[in-house]
């Protein structure tokens, strides 16, 4: 592991400086402007393109920093890494198939994991379909302002925390890759100037994988904590998609019987923009983006943290701490009734 000297922190500097001047460049020139519908929590058009100034400030940082490190494997980090950017500003550009992003997906997290990792066609088979759970539920989450970004402060904050000392990484400690959203963190504040869009709500969910696996892989934290401190994304994502499978699926079934079919339907249509999450309905009740994204940050930091460090240091209480991480989120998706949505 490099330790923070002057040249780092200059390569650091350089970094978040080039996200910063990527933005102001963007948003400057009005570029990409997304147009906000009915689906949308943003009533202004504002550009999607911030995930072009995360991927600038990523390479800086992997060639210029990470390089260094003896036997780190670069060439497949960036390739893997532009093909998940690349899908993910082809979506934002022209809305592409659901098939088509998963397969590709699927293609870069396989590649990472076969070739950085080393593990055998099964296991890398199965940690792809997780990479793309996660990406997707980044993408699911990515709503309203700071909210994508602040999770991935914590994310990297709890995993450094738990990270102990002189562990060896495959990867790189989350705590280095800080900065790249910092540049991007200013124009994202509410009233939001630019979003991350798919290619950076993708490339986000990409890294917080890694991560995961990495940790995971070295043996620095179990899954319960790994379940844990995204508790926040799984529970509302997966609560939030339940209730509209099942609402979906029940009113389609009383126009025919074709249950085979109104099950495809359903799974369909439980991928369709909406804005029946949890997050979203706390968000239009109380009229404040920096309100519901700090207030979850805040949520995590003085509840899921704690809980993960309980966990970590008391193995026989790591499902009950699990349980106590999903509860109260899960209560406020049932309060909020997340997934049900007039509209529809």
């Amino acid at each position: 592991m490099i330790n923070f000297d002057y040249l780092s922190l200059l390569i650091i500097m350089f970094s978040i400086a080039s996200s910063y001047l990527v933005n102001l460049y963007i948003v400057s020139n009005n570029l990409f402007l997304s147009v906000p519908s009915n689906r949308d929590m943003h009533k202004k058009t504002v550009s999607s393109l911030g995930g072009i100034s995360v991927f600038v400030s990523l390479i800086i940082l992997l060639i210029l920093y990470f390089s260094l490190e003896n036997g780190f494997n670069l060439l497949v980090i960036i390739l893997s890494t532009i093909i998940i950017f690349s899908l993910g500003v082809f979506d934002d550009l022209y809305n592409l198939q659901k098939s088509f992003r998963i397969m590709i997906q699927y293609s870069a997290s396989f590649i990472l994991l076969n070739f950085m990792f080393q593990f055998d066609f099964t296991q890398s088979l199965l940690y792809s379909a997780i990479f793309i759970y996660l990406i997707n539920t980044y993408n699911f989450m990515d709503g309203i302002d700071c909210l994508a970004i602040n999770q991935y402060i914590f994310i990297c904050v709890a995993l450094a925390i738990h990270q102990p000392a002189g562990s060896s990484l495959s990867f790189i400690n989350p705590i280095y890759l800080l900065p790249i959203i910092i540049g991007f963190y200013f124009f994202n504040l509410s009233p939001a100037r630019i979003f991350l869009g798919n290619s950076g709500s993708y490339l986000l969910g990409f890294l917080v994988s890694i991560f995961y696996i990495d940790a995971y892989e070295n043996n620095y934290i179990s899954i319960y904590i790994i379940l844990i401190i995204h508790s926040v994304f799984i529970v509302d994502t997966m609560f939030t998609l339940f209730i509209r499978f099942i609402s979906h699926l029940s009113s389609i079934n009383k126009l025919n019987s074709k249950y085979l079919s109104n099950i495809v339907k359903s799974l369909v249509y439980i991928t369709s923009p909406h804005k029946s999450h949890a997050y979203q309905k706390i968000c239009q009740l109380n009229s404040s983006h920096m309100k519901t994204s700090f207030g979850i940050l805040l949520y995590n930091l003085f509840w899921l943290l704690p809980l993960s460090l309980l966990s970590a240091h008391n193995t026989n209480l790591s499902f009950i701490t699990l349980i106590l991480a999903f509860l109260p989120y899960l209560s406020i998706c049932i309060y909020y009734k997340a997934g049900i949505q007039k509209l529809d």
